[in-house]
């Protein structure tokens, strides 16, 4: 199998919930009998809480005088590794390495022991400072960095200490994980040291992560990004122009796994000569990367030492990851309730670089499918799911424009307060953002989405912020008036139903039904408002009382519970195949092992391909995209119901 074959495997392979939840649940269930030990950089992170409604000038200066209301602080560096594996429940943790012999390294130590971790081979240094890195943050926004360093360069005494303590950790630990962040903490005797452990016979695992010196861990499982991938090769003088090509040298060169995080694109892993590429996740709202790496580090030497293979490795810490950087203005760590609840709700972000360029598209040879993955052609689907809106119905078409004025007004309140230039744009964007990303979802979740925006841009009291069912009335109440009266028009006989029908809907809907398929409406719509839409527009019997819709209860999910219904029942060698139009529904169906089929509509001309569709269901793991159902035949054929 050829390197691009293995990535395309392997890609699918992560996207079914039970293979990521199954890899979660395995790793988490042996983290409690691990003994790590993390050797590096350990420093500290300081939140400085700035109070913005208190102002003074500086008589001495003339300059404004920043008064810190509240501090906080939090492990960095391999102090943030060690605070993952103690979250992510690891048994037993070592730190190795020095601090400086001053309060924040005091605090560094006590922080390390609340977490009961054995720290006798962390020591102070009087001819040193502990590294700080000061985050001002002026109302929940972080402000310019503030570094406190000093050289870290070790004298003979201090660098002996360090290896004696290594040699010894050897035989003790499962796992040891190199943490190399400042410039000139890429000691040549720890380096030496780490290579001659990871070499041994019966050696511990051996991962490293280190921004200057990667080069000169040649026998250890590396850690780097991309930035650090392309440094890397070039020290070693490895002609790699891609990732791919990059990870199978670096692999090849160390004879162990290397791990390439790629940010929203997921982790790339390779070992022998083969490349795992982990799709990223799709995480919604504020992200905050601080500490990512560290937890991915954490995550990888962890799932590596109970067994785990690069590829499960690496779906494990890209879950942990994704979950890390959910939490703001703070250095996150993942617990093992955080990572079992994330694997079960796993969004993966497919094939970034395909989306991104419509010139790499592939299609049938009608012209009129893209091929996103080429299907097995033994395919038995005996089960179809249709989402509704823009997906058969284009009776709401135009609700994105009514949810868009809906959210704006409630974030902006009553204009009381005054509207910088900056502001609005960003505010706009937050709302395109949160649409773009709930499309498909039950509406209750969107408004909830929208209460959470009006919370963070504050220009609305407390006291005067809605409930998430309050929004969700007032944006139907909206919508209704829209939807009434187009469905008017067709009972009255003004407008025939196919007016508010993508193209050929009917006729798919009708051959499945004759080829024996049991068809399923699923809508984040409300269940009442989805039956009165298919029986106006014809084709509600079709689906013989299989019409689900949304609740208030922000849990229930019709497309997941359809989903769910159908997969308990499906006889071995069988699938399904669900078509919508937005990206909720395309990620349950493949997180089921479901074919997705993507209906990239353009609901205002009711056929043709719409191109800003594209994007985000080839993201959410579309094997094929259509604009409306003009190429039936070939379609049914693609997924074997010719």
């Amino acid at each position: 199998m050829s390197v691009a074959d293995s990535r395309q495997r392997d890609a699918l392979g992560v996207a079914r919930r039970d293979t990521t939840a199954d890899v979660v649940t395995r790793v988490l269930s042996q983290l409690p009998d691990l003994r790590v030990a993390v050797v590096g950089d350990f420093c500290l992170d300081a939140y400085w809480e700035l109070d913005s409604s208190w102002t003074e000038t500086s008589i001495e200066t003339g300059l404004e005088v920043r008064r810190v209301r509240a501090q906080r602080y939090q492990l960095g560096g391999a102090g943030n590794v060690v605070a993952n594996l103690c979250a992510m429940g690891v048994g037993a943790v070592r730190a190795i390495g020095s601090v400086g012999d001053d309060s924040f390294g005091r605090v560094v130590h006590d922080l390390l022991s609340d977490l009961g971790v054995d720290i006798a081979s962390l020591r102070r240094r009087t001819d040193m400072a502990t590294p700080v890195y000061i985050k001002p943050l002026r109302d929940g926004v972080e402000e310019n960095r503030i570094d406190l360093f000093a050289s870290r360069e070790a004298t003979d005494g201090e660098r002996s200490a360090l290896i004696r303590d290594l040699a010894d950790t050897a035989s003790w630990a499962h796992v040891i994980l190199v943490n190399q962040q400042l410039p000139d903490s890429a000691d040549d005797a720890l380096i030496a040291a780490v290579n001659a452990i990871a070499a041994a016979a019966q050696a511990p695992v051996v991962v490293v992560d280190s921004r200057h010196a990667a080069h000169r861990f040649d026998q250890a499982t590396l850690k780097c990004n991309h930035d650090e991938a392309q440094r890397l090769c070039a020290a070693l003088g490895f002609a790699a122009a891609s990732d791919d090509e990059r990870v199978l040298a670096l692999t090849q060169h160390t004879g162990r796994p290397v791990f390439l995080t790629r940010g929203v694109h997921g982790i790339m892993a390779a070992s022998n000569e083969t490349v795992c590429d982990v799709p990223g996740i799709e995480v919604t709202g504020q992200l905050d990367p601080v500490g990512a790496g560290d937890t991915v580090l954490a995550a990888i030497g962890a799932a590596l030492a109970v067994g785990a293979t690069p590829w499960q490795s690496a779906i494990f810490a890209n879950l942990a990851a994704a979950v890390a950087v959910t939490k703001l203005r703070t250095t996150g760590t993942v617990s093992p309730a955080e990572a079992a609840f994330a694997a079960t709700r796993v969004s993966y972000a497919y094939q970034p670089e395909l989306a991104d360029h419509p010139s790499l598209a592939r299609l049938s040879e009608s012209g009129g499918i893209e091929i996103v993955t080429a299907l097995p052609s033994d395919l038995v689907i005996r089960h179809v799911v249709f989402d509704h809106d823009g997906t058969l119905s284009t009776l709401r078409e135009g609700w994105e424009t009514v949810m868009e004025r809906l959210m704006e007004a409630a974030i902006l309140g009553d204009g009381s307060q005054p509207i910088s230039t900056e502001s609005l744009p960003q505010i706009r964007e937050a709302i395109e953002q949160l649409i773009r990303t709930t499309t498909g979802a039950p509406t209750i979740v969107q408004m909830e989405g929208l209460a959470d925006l009006i919370r963070r841009f504050g220009r609305v009291p407390k006291e005067r912020i809605g409930t998430s069912e309050q929004y969700k009335a007032s944006y139907s109440q909206l919508l209704a008036a829209m939807v009434d009266e187009r469905i008017d028009c067709v009972r009255t006989g003004q407008l025939e139903p196919s007016t508010f029908q993508i193209k050929g809907a009917r006729r798919i809907l009708e051959l499945l039904a004759q080829r024996g398929v049991r068809l399923y409406l699923a809508s984040g719509t409300d269940t009442a408002a989805v039956h009165a839409d298919a029986t106006a527009l014809g084709y509600a019997d079709l689906f013989d009382e299989r019409i689900s819709g949304a609740t208030d209860d922000p849990s229930h999910d019709a497309k997941r519970i359809v989903m769910d219904a159908i997969v308990a029942r499906l006889p071995a060698g069988e699938t399904f195949a669900v078509f919508g139009d937005g990206p909720v529904e395309l990620r349950e169906a493949r997180r089921r092992g479901g074919i997705a089929i993507g209906v990239c509509s353009d609901e205002r001309l009711r056929h043709g391909f719409n191109a800003q569709k594209r994007s985000r269901l080839i993201r959410a793991g579309a094997n094929l995209l259509i604009g409306d159902y003009t190429h039936l035949q070939e379609v049914l054929n693609m997924i074997g119901l010719s």
